[in-house]
């Protein structure tokens, strides 16, 4: 069969190959996809060799050189960009129409906010649905802020809810709450016994682990300034660092304070008022008008306002 036939009929395994491709391409490389698509750079190569072979032509050069795309990768990624962008279009206009499922939401949270609002949440989904009537199909997710950021840029969700670092074009953005960060030791760490004042000036003499969102220019100083020697976006896993008693690390205060309650961690250092991250509801514009979506962001504003974590009415507002 000649190339020009291999893909009249695209497959599942076709488009999900062609996702690949695209990620990677988006990503600048392998090394950087293994984080957006939680695979290995071998397992990733199996798929893009995978897909040069159903249509027989050389997409990438990838080697000590770096990643580069071929005349022909460069027209596979344009198509690749305008296909799954008309596949949204007509996948929101078949669930607008759609009077027996009501579609499918996808949604995606980061692990703190999960771990530290899990109540606001509940609160907000139990609402979304309250009159039995609601056939949207939710398909929800809970990731890394890192992950998170990719997904929505990626369109592999249609709303999340988390700690974007910097505003994304195209999308309705609006501040739920805003958390206040500190450095935090577990009790097997030197410094748990030492006072504020003589932690302050040895905090950079530890260990600890890079946070990923920076969102303002005062976080991302404190951690260039700070001894990293580990690296994690999410919250549990640098909870799980600092319980270990090797590391110091950023962590927001009410997300630590259960632990702190048990004794297990114990906040050191002068509080710095510039430590703060900011938690966003994000929704792609494309598809923030229609009734589902529309109606759980509505939910997950009210229930944050209700728990008393919304800013202000300014706050709320727009901001992308």
């Amino acid at each position: 069969m000649s190339s020009a036939h291999r893909l009249l009929n695209l497959t599942d395994k076709d488009i999900h190959l062609l996702k690949i491709f695209e990620s990677v391409v988006r990503a600048g490389g392998y090394t950087v996809a293994e984080a957006c698509l939680n695979k290995s750079k071998s397992a990733i190569s199996i798929h893009i060799s995978s897909l040069e072979t159903r249509l027989g032509k050389l997409l990438c050069y990838r080697g000590r050189s770096g990643f580069s795309l071929t005349p022909e990768g460069e027209q596979v990624y344009q198509i690749c960009k305008e296909m799954f962008s008309d596949i949204d279009k007509y996948r929101e206009r078949l669930n607008q129409v759609s009077p027996l499922v009501g579609g499918t939401l996808r949604v995606t949270m980061d692990d703190t906010i999960v771990n530290s609002r899990m109540q606001t949440l509940v609160e907000a989904f139990g609402k979304f649905n309250i009159d039995g009537h609601n056939k949207t199909f939710l398909e929800v997710t809970v990731t890394s802020p890192e992950r998170l950021f990719q997904m929505f840029l990626d369109g592999e969700t249609d709303i999340c809810v988390g700690a974007i670092p910097k505003k994304i074009p195209d999308a309705k953005m609006f501040t739920l709450y805003q958390e206040e960060l500190g450095w935090f030791c577990s009790d097997k760490h030197p410094l748990y016994g030492r006072k504020d004042s003589d932690t302050d000036s040895e905090l950079k003499n530890f260990e600890a682990v890079d946070y990923w969102a920076y969102q303002a220019p005062e976080l991302e100083a404190e951690m260039m300034s700070s001894h990293t020697a580990a690296r994690s976006s999410q919250s549990m896993s640098r909870l799980l660092l600092v319980l270990s008693g090797r590391y110091i690390g950023l962590l927001p205060r009410s997300f630590a304070a259960t632990w702190v309650a048990t004794g297990q961690l114990r906040e050191i250092g002068s509080p710095n008022p510039n430590l703060k991250q900011k938690y966003y509801l994000t929704a792609r514009s494309e598809v923030a008008s229609y009734e589902s979506c529309a109606r759980l962001m509505h939910e997950l504003r009210q229930a944050f306002k209700a728990d008393g974590e919304v800013l202000t009415q300014a706050d709320i507002a727009k901001v992308a």
